[in-house]
């Protein structure tokens, strides 16, 4: 397998794992049900993942178990309420892990599934521009980046000012 690509996704109060890198069916797995090919090229950028694990209380967020693969991304990504928010196990050589954030109280509100990021968020304009490809849009097919950079997780937050009323002598108001 090469070239995955897992990005702009809202994974959240799953039963078991939200995103997982895993290795099954490789070499050094008891039973495994098929030999694969090692994996390479994953990609797992600007997700939102939040309250997994909701049966199995183990990994929760970003999981990866693969130490066969090479070249894994994990970045950008918003992750948080999980058990473990990335949990590193068999991590290969050469993982790149870095520009997430793994803290909560950023979004309008997680628990009724609203992940939109709010005013103030550490999450805005903070993601990395190192990415392999455009990320031009996100999850609601929002053009991104608003601002100066990408935001971290799979919402573009997009501030709309307030119309300024201008007074006018003798005209009434004027809306600019």
């Amino acid at each position: 397998m090469d070239g995955v690509y897992v990005y702009n996704n809202v994974v959240y109060k799953n039963g078991n794992d939200g995103i997982l890198v895993y290795d099954w069916g490789l070499t050094g797995r008891p039973n495994p049900p098929s030999p694969l090919p090692a994996a390479r090229n994953i990609h797992v950028f600007n997700n939102t993942v939040y309250k997994n694990a909701q049966i199995r209380n183990w990994y929760g967020g970003i999981a990866i178990d693969h130490k066969f693969a090479t070249s894994i991304f994990i970045r950008n990504n918003l992750t948080f309420g999980n058990p473990s928010n990335i949990r590193r196990y068999n991590v290969p050589t050469g993982t790149v892990i870095d520009n997430n954030i793994e803290t909560s109280g950023l979004v309008k509100n997680a628990d009724s599934g609203d992940f939109s990021l709010i005013a103030g968020s550490s999450a805005l304009d903070t993601g990395s521009t190192n990415i392999p490809f455009s990320l031009n849009f996100d999850f609601n097919n929002t053009p991104r980046p608003f601002g100066s950079r990408l935001d971290v997780g799979a919402f573009e937050y997009v501030f709309i000012p307030a119309p300024v009323i201008v007074p006018t002598s003798g005209q009434g108001t004027t809306e600019t």
